[in-house]
């Protein structure tokens, strides 16, 4: 499984200072808890922007308890499991029409809110339109793994069909790195409490 890591400050000061064989209990307790909280802040800001249920409290890659959460952190800075999530995982509706003017006859035009509050119609890569393959009584089946999917052509023809993916883990993580202001903060201040733990 891919991972998503994220460059933590003040690390190299605590593997140059302290043999990461021989940290203190102390010193990984406090390295746990200031990157808890960072991800908290993190999974906050990913859950305000995002709609899918790619829950970060799931993706992060955690000991047994606070002392080993901290060794892994020293040892590999904060790192999470990157999970895809195709269209249909967001919330979606559709309604009956086209989005290619001159088409013969209407199909479902279907519409995902990836981002809270900003729902956009599904155009696809091609401007062929996402849909999901459905069953009797309109209900979405399966086609590849993982459940209903949101998938388009790739061309004309009825085959082959690929998936149309929504952000994913890393994706999300990376958007609130560099654009949310707690976020950047709570990153600066979590490199003063390491210092200030091994001063």
């Amino acid at each position: 499984m891919a991972r998503a890591t994220i460059e933590l400050k003040g690390l190299e000061e605590v593997k140059k200072s302290l043999s990461t064989k021989r940290i203190k209990k102390v010193v990984r307790q406090e390295v746990g808890t200031a990157a808890l909280h960072l991800h908290s802040v993190l999974r906050d800001a990913v859950f305000n922007r995002y709609t899918a249920k790619n829950d970060l409290d799931k993706r992060l890659v955690r000991g047994s308890s606070l002392t080993s959460f901290g060794k892994n952190v020293i040892e590999r800075s904060l790192v999470y499991n990157v999970v895809a999530a195709d269209l249909s995982r967001f919330p979606t509706t559709w309604y009956w029409g086209n989005i290619n003017s001159g088409a013969r006859r209407p199909g479902r035009v279907h519409i995902v809110e990836v981002i809270r509050g900003q729902p956009k119609v599904v155009h696809g890569k091609d401007h062929r339109g996402g849909f999901q393959p459905r069953g009797k009584g309109g209900v979405p089946i399966r086609i590849f793994r993982g459940g209903s999917q949101m998938l388009e052509r790739v061309s004309r023809a009825k085959f082959p069909l690929r998936v149309l993916y929504g952000p994913n883990t890393a994706n999300m993580i990376n958007w609130a790195l560099d654009n949310d202001s707690k976020v950047r903060n709570t990153l600066n201040e979590f490199e003063a409490n390491v210092l200030r733990v091994i001063a």
